[in-house]
């Protein structure tokens, strides 16, 4: 997501929460606590100031150039792996969106950097040395680490807190679940979707996910599935 986006989603926010003290911490869109109508979201348990407040998020997510890739571990599936038997769950996904988000950066001959949100200390540690381990070293797909040099402007995690207000890490949190969902229902036309959440996925599914530019094919680009 452009930086640009986050003027936008601060006005967003002044606009529907003006009850929150400015001189205060900033307020963090999170959407287990706005959905529930939480803490300071405590507003939106009224029914018009909900739906208000999500046509506008629905409108700042279409309109803020972004490209979504989503990847969805079945881990009871992954322990009948052979080569899973080493893999930390966590670790295995970054491996993966780290493969793919070069393979996106070089279909647009771009260059990134990898934010994270940051959890305990240990966790962040690991969470790195498994990602710098994977640029060092290469993935199934992207197995020349040079190819994670010349597009990745660092081997090493940018970690966030939620406070520090990051507008990708937040849009990043909405969209978890939501897409999750997508994911499954693509798998599984039963799988069971929430209003807001099956709005998101198919915005995600329409405008945002990477795709292949040859097919549309959002699988194996913007959604995966593993194994």
């Amino acid at each position: 997501m452009r930086e640009k986006g986050a003027p936008w989603l601060q006005r967003l926010k002044d606009k529907h929460f003006p009850h929150v003290d400015p001189d205060g911490p900033p307020i963090v869109l999170h959407r287990s606590d706005f959905v529930a109508a939480k803490k300071e979201f405590h507003t939106l348990s009224d029914e018009a100031r909900m739906a208000s407040f999500i046509a506008d998020l629905m409108l700042y997510l279409t309109a803020v150039e972004h490209c979504v890739m989503t990847v969805v571990l079945d881990k009871e599936a992954m322990l009948h792996k052979a080569y899973w038997s080493n893999k930390e769950p966590y670790h295995y996904c970054a491996e993966v969106l780290a493969e793919k988000f070069v393979q996106y950066l070089e279909r647009r001959n771009g260059v990134g950097d990898v934010f994270a949100e940051s959890r305990q200390h240990r966790k962040n540690n690991a969470l790195a040395a498994a990602f710098r381990g994977v640029c060092e070293a290469g993935t199934r797909y992207v197995s020349d680490p040079a190819r994670f040099a010349e597009r990745l402007n660092t081997f090493e995690i940018k970690f966030r807190d939620k406070k520090d207000n990051v507008a990708g890490l937040q849009i990043a949190d909405i969209y978890a679940k939501p897409s999750f969902d997508r994911v499954m229902f693509e798998r599984d036309r039963t799988h069971e979707r929430k209003p807001l959440s099956a709005a998101i996925g198919e915005l995600l599914y329409e405008k945002k996910y990477d795709r292949s530019a040859g097919t549309g094919a959002r699988m194996g680009y913007g959604m995966k599935y593993l194994p």
